[in-house]
């Protein structure tokens, strides 16, 4: 994780989608960011 990252309040939605793609090692898409957030919310 960046130092820069670690700063950052709010995460645009590609920053978000490149992280928990990172974090989790697997492809996950800005569609996969919405579903979750429409299920959980």
């Amino acid at each position: 994780m960046s130092k820069l990252f670690k700063f950052k309040e709010w995460l645009t939605l590609d920053e978000a989608t490149n992280h928990i793609s990172t974090v989790l090692g697997e492809p996950v898409t800005s569609a996969d960011l919405y579903n979750h957030q429409n299920i959980h919310h």
